[in-house]
């Protein structure tokens, strides 16, 4: 079917035949499922995260994995630049709540801090054990607000974004912990 585009002219939604209107109403929410559908495939799970590194930022025509990432973030970087495991739930299997940093819709929300990541440039504070906590909550933690890159009062989700990660980052040997609620 022929919607009315032409080279070098306005298209005019508004004389369009009504069959156009249908079929364009259907395309949409057609597209999006097609797309929600293939982002549960890119990359595996793995302690909760969902790692997509295989082709990351060098799609070629796969128009529909580009949609995919689109849908998530503007762009995506090389994997071996940098990549995007991201969380929506804990270890229990629970969606996260602040009850921070991003609202339910993915943006950031203000805070007392000003802050809206942290990361290794940053003063952060190390266990004795030399592991790092880091608290994604909405109040401000007594101690360790360094580690504290902020939560909303409702649901959001968690994003790491390793810059030149190492090999085992890249082949799977090594993956971002689970997050545990305390």
């Amino acid at each position: 079917m022929r919607i009315g585009l032409h080279a070098g002219q306005r298209f005019d939604l508004g004389s369009a035949d009504p069959v156009v209107w249908a079929a364009l109403a259907k395309a949409v929410p057609a597209a999006q499922k097609k797309i929600t559908d293939r982002q549960q495939h890119i990359g595996g799970i793995v302690n909760g995260w969902r790692l997509a590194t295989h082709r990351m930022g060098n799609n070629g025509t796969d128009y529909l994995q580009r949609d995919c990432i689109e849908l998530v973030g503007l762009g995506a970087n090389l994997s071996e630049d940098a990549f995007d495991p991201l969380l929506y739930v804990d270890a229990d299997g629970e969606p996260f709540a602040g009850t921070g940093r991003y609202d339910a819709e993915g943006f950031q929300v203000a805070n007392e801090l000003d802050r809206f990541a942290i990361g290794d440039l940053d003063s952060l504070r190390f266990s004795d054990d030399g592991s790092l906590d880091i608290l994604n909550q909405h109040e401000k933690p007594k101690e360790g607000a360094s580690n504290w890159p902020t939560a909303p009062e409702g649901g959001f989700n968690l994003c790491a974004r390793p810059y030149h990660p190492k090999p085992e980052a890249l082949d799977g040997t090594w993956s971002p912990p689970a997050v545990t609620r305390v």
